[in-house]
């Protein structure tokens, strides 16, 4: 994105199943369906708009059936009358009383219907279409920007996923893949960054019961003509239509970083102006926003993207209170293990001579995404004596930021921060950036530091004390996160404090834990007696001594 070279590999063309399909008379171009619901959320309705061609102007038959498709339950049933011009679009709309609701995994089950609607004449069916779908209702809270599904508040644990620039490569077990190891990483909402992944993508998140939140193809700065906005416009009522019918998609957001948000813009290029794209975004957010049945976010915003300790500021910046409820970015880079970097790396260009990012050796790096002015500058993340010291340090940052970043705005929880999305999860060809997964799918330490900070009940440690040294006394705190919607009365939480092989503070405590919660605990006191690094464990457990979360933080100890 950054280099003449950066776009060098075309990933345009047919990259999804192209097939030929005959009817009688009409044919049906596609089929939409969402639910609406009533003021008290109790009562569901399903909303069908069919887009469809006919030979002419005829009279018709509409009959729409919905079947239980992963679980037994009830069937409903639509006949209508129609009249179909030569082009058109017909919409309708069915009752589902006591419908059994699509949830997202860990809240409850991602219950599907198969929907079959068919156009019929007096001399039978002209043609007909299928689609799998889900009843659910998504909304947002104005006021404090949280999210209700199917009226019950959830706070999103996410993460960014772009499968691959290359998108006919991408199978559906492929994305099935991905995303059983995102939920293992207590990952429940999917970032789809500013692309629009194949229908593959889509069916095995309605099925898996993980969360989307689905970007435009829009990155950065555009033509800034009325013409390009016209079309992007087009674009995003397409999208609607042509994937609104799935319920793991929760959320539609336009352009990501338009340049009349992005200040950092205005250093770089010329000819930036402060209300370039304005426009532009203005009408991908209108288009999107006539689907009612799930959030919008107009944009993504510069400063929901919380870049501290990589790209500004520093580490510890993340302790401190976010200025946002959203926040889709958060993170670091890490390179990939040593057999990985291996097969992306040539030999010749493995140990540049410095760590100067001028250093001609450097640009083949550069080429494959890493950034060494952030890594050695910024971050200060240390080369080491070798290229195995150079991987482990790189990795221990990245891990060290995710922690750090994800537990402090989940103890942030609707205070203000109701969305938080990592970046990246995977690596989607031969490179080394933000992922925590590498191009061969492997995880790196992110991955597991990840896993950890989104458990959905997570004792949280807050270091009060950035720099503990020898001899004086340091302070952490305790926290109880309860992501559920289960109470968890008479718990109990344990920890201690270690120092090599001694401990200097252990202790345990009962609490009653509610659902949806999130509660400061104890702060704990200790006196470093040397400097090896301190250790602070913690469990959660619940009434019955089964183990609810677990957690450990490491501190190093400078000299007095």
């Amino acid at each position: 994105a950054w280099s003449p070279q950066g776009q060098d590999a075309n990933s345009g063309g047919i990259w999804q199943p192209v097939r030929l399909k005959i009817s009688r008379r009409a044919a049906i171009d596609n089929l939409l369906l969402t639910p609406r619901f009533s003021a008290d959320g109790r009562q569901a309705t399903l909303n069908l708009r069919l887009d469809y061609r006919a030979q002419a102007a005829m009279p018709a038959t509409l009959t729409l059936r919905m079947i239980p498709y992963n679980f037994v339950g009830r069937h409903y049933r639509l006949t209508l009358p129609v009249t179909l011009q030569r082009d058109g679009t017909l919409e309708a709309q069915m009752a589902l009383p006591r419908v059994t609701r699509w949830w997202p995994d860990g809240y409850g089950y991602p219950a599907l219907y198969q929907v079959r609607v068919a156009l019929n004449d007096d001399h039978g069916m002209m043609d007909d279409v299928q689609q799998v779908t889900g009843i659910r209702q998504f909304r947002q809270d104005v006021a404090t920007q949280a999210w209700y599904i199917n009226g019950k508040r959830i706070f999103l644990r996410g993460t960014n996923y772009i499968a691959s620039p290359w998108l006919g490569q991408v199978s559906a077990a492929d994305y099935r893949r991905d995303l059983l190891l995102m939920k293992r990483a207590h990952i429940n909402t999917v970032r789809i960054h500013a692309h629009v992944a194949g229908q593959a993508l889509y069916r095995q998140a309605d099925e898996l019961g993980m969360m989307l939140w689905q970007d435009m193809p829009l990155q950065w700065g555009y033509d800034d003509s009325p013409a390009f906005a016209a079309e992007a416009a087009r674009q995003a009522t397409a999208l609607v239509r042509q994937f609104g019918s799935h319920p793991a998609i929760i959320v539609w957001v336009g352009q990501n970083e338009p340049p009349f948000n992005a200040p950092w813009m205005k250093e770089m290029f010329a000819d930036w102006q402060p209300n370039l794209n304005r426009q532009l975004a203005q009408r991908v957010a209108d288009a999107l926003g006539q689907d009612r049945s799930r959030g919008l976010h107009p944009w993504s915003r510069v400063d929901e993207h919380f870049w501290q300790g990589w790209y500004f500021g520093k580490i510890s910046d993340v302790l401190k209170p976010a200025y946002r409820p959203i926040i889709t970015e958060f993170g670091a880079q890490a390179l990939p293990a040593l057999p990985t970097l291996m097969t992306i790396i040539p030999p010749a260009d493995r140990w540049p001579a410095s760590t100067d990012p001028r250093d001609p050796a450097w640009r083949v790096w550069m080429y494959h995404n890493f950034q060494p002015s952030n890594t050695f500058g910024l971050a200060g993340v240390k080369r080491g004596k070798d290229l195995a010291s150079f991987i482990y340090n790189t990795q221990l940052n990245q891990a060290h930021i995710i922690q750090l970043a994800g537990e402090s705005y989940r103890r942030q929880r609707f205070r203000p921060v109701t969305t938080l999305m990592q970046f990246m999860f995977s690596e989607s060809w031969p490179s080394m950036n933000w992922a925590v997964v590498d191009y061969t799918h492997q995880p790196k330490p992110g991955y597991f530091a990840l896993q950890r900070a989104f458990q959905p009940i997570l004792p949280s440690i807050e270091p009060i004390t950035l720099t503990w040294r020898v001899g004086q006394p340091g302070h952490a705190a305790l926290w109880a996160i309860n992501d559920t919607w289960r109470a968890h009365p008479a718990s109990r939480l344990v920890w201690q404090l270690r120092q090599g092989g001694v401990s200097l503070e252990h202790g345990e405590l009962r609490f009653d834990l509610p659902a949806d919660s999130g509660q400061k605990l104890r702060q704990i006191q200790a006196t470093p007696r040397d400097q090896q690094d301190l250790w602070l464990y913690a469990t959660l457990y619940d009434a019955q001594g089964k183990t609810l979360g677990e957690n450990s933080y490491r501190f190093e100890v400078a000299a007095p």
